[in-house]
This record gives structure tokens, sequence and C-alpha cells, in this order.
């Protein structure tokens, strides 16, 4: 029986990684048809959905994706090879989570207002990484420099799996990130959050403050994770594909080992996924005009 493949437009070992495979071994057992999980890393995750957007519409190719390819990359990549709207339908919003700011333990400022302080002191010197230009960790950091008067010395990698290592070993003081791929090394006491990017705690996460109890309300941005098909899959697949994701999203282990990660379940229908990335299309917009942000 043919296997459906879903995409992950970045490196193995991010944060897409852990919440994909589980949504992939949960549909698997409800479609009955192994899904396999492929990384295909590049260009803050369009060479990935590139392929997804070129792929039959017949269903066995899909995406799981976070907001960069489909949402920030129309307003940073000219000439973009695909278009979202045209060449790609959602199927369903997987998780959502709050970005964060994380430290190395070794990194002096603890608090949000300790970081912004230090940066205001020493502009361009602290050494912050984001898993990729353009990405939702590059337009947190450029919300905090814009709204905030600071600068930060910006290093972008390909992925959360090529930041952890220096930021582990102390090449770097912060990270712009999903908290889901540092829980191992928060626990360890390795890295420490400085802040969860949003008004509510992560339970994963239960000491770290967010950024509207440390006094700054107007620093917050959320993440999600999505399923996509080529445009022109024909809807009773695409409904099938949906229900299959739906129902693994509530099934109590999945769901509970998603909340183990920092995110929040999802769900839903196609249409509510594509009204909110219609929505978050003008925030989006907004911020990369206020942060100059540029792909370089």
């Amino acid at each position: 029986m043919k296997p459906i493949t879903m995409i992950v437009p970045y490196l193995a070992g991010g944060g897409a990684d852990p919440a994909a495979r589980l949504l992939a071994e949960g549909m698997s057992k409800r479609l009955g048809r192994q899904i396999v999980v492929d990384f295909k890393a590049g260009a803050n995750g369009t060479i990935g959905t590139q392929m997804v957007a070129n792929a039959a519409p017949d269903g066995y190719t899909i995406l799981f994706t976070p907001p960069a390819p489909i949402v920030n990359s129309k307003f940073l990549i000219p000439n973009l090879p695909y278009d979202p709207d045209k060449d790609l339908v959602p199927i369903i919003e997987v998780t959502t989570s709050p970005m964060a700011i994380m430290a190395n333990a070794g990194f002096g400022p603890k608090t949000l207002k300790e970081l912004i302080a230090y940066a205001k002191a020493n502009p361009d010197k602290v050494l912050a990484g984001t898993p990729g230009q353009g990405g939702s960790g590059h337009l947190i950091c450029a919300m905090v420099e814009v709204r905030e008067g600071v600068k930060f010395n910006m290093i972008p990698y390909r992925g959360t799996g090529g930041l952890l290592p220096d930021m582990l070993g102390g090449r770097l003081n912060i990270s712009f990130d999903l908290p889901a791929a540092y829980v191992s090394h928060v626990n360890s006491g390795k890295v420490r959050i400085i802040a969860v990017m949003g008004d509510k705690r992560i339970p994963s996460f239960p000491d770290a403050p967010t950024s509207v109890e440390s006094g700054y309300p107007q620093l917050r941005l959320s993440v999600w994770y999505a399923l996509f098909a080529p445009k022109g899959v024909p809807k009773d697949i695409l409904l099938k594909l949906n229900a299959a994701a739906n129902e693994a999203l509530k099934e109590p282990e999945i769901k509970a080992r998603i909340e183990q990660l920092g995110y929040q379940t999802g769900g839903g229908t196609p249409a509510e996924m594509a009204e909110k990335i219609k929505k978050e299309m003008a925030i989006v917009g907004e911020i990369v005009r206020l942060g100059n942000v540029k792909m370089e």
C-alpha cells in the first residue's frame, strides 16, 4: 500500500520534529496507511514547501509547517516560487505555541526586564540565535528591538537543530525560538526560559513567566503548526485527512505528549485554518514593516 509522505521543510531535531512524528503516527493508525515524515530543509522552509506545492494533488504528499513558508515568506521573499494562496490548501491546525526567549545558563540577565536593560547598555553585543531568517524567531527578535529600542546581534541558523549546539556550548547568549525543542535542556539546567511571549504560562514550564507578567504585554507572538495539501486535492480526500488528524489530536496519549512539549493541541476545519492565516497576514505584515525585517 502506497505510503503518504509528510514533508517537514526544516531540519530533523527542530521544533517541528516531535509534533510531526506524533501526528504522523496517530493519523497512520486511523487511515490504515503509513505516513512517512520526510525533512526537506532549506531557504527558510520554502524548498520543502515548494515540493508539496508542485506535488500531485492526490493526498499522498502533505506539508507539516509553521507559518514562515506560508505567511512570512510572502512579505520577505521576492519572486517566491509558489503562491501559498493558489498552490496550497490548509488541512488543519495541529498545534499552537507562544514563542519564548531562552538563555544559556551562564548568561547574566535572568528576567525580561534585565535582558532589555542589558541590551540597551550593550547594543549589538547580545548574541541572539534564531532558527532562520524570516521565521517567527526573527520576527519576535525584531519586535523586541523595535518596541523596546534595543539592538541584538542576531545570528540566523538553519533550524533549531543547528542552533542548539551553540546555545548549549555558550557561543550564544539567548535564542528566540519555540520552547518545545528545549524541554530536556531546561530540565537539566543548561538553558533557562527568560520569558514566554504570551499571556499564559506553558504547563510544561510552569516556572517560566510570560511577557505579560513581566510587564511587556506588547511583546507577544504565538506560532502554529499546520497541515497543508497541494491545491486541487479532492474534497473527500481533504476531509478524510482532516478527520484523521482531528481524531489523532483528541487521543489522550498524543494530546498529553504534545502538551508536554509546550504546545497546545489544535484541531478544527480547513476553513477555520484558512481564516486564521488571513488574519495573521496583517499582523506579520506590520511586524515586517516596523522592524524593517529583510532576508539577507
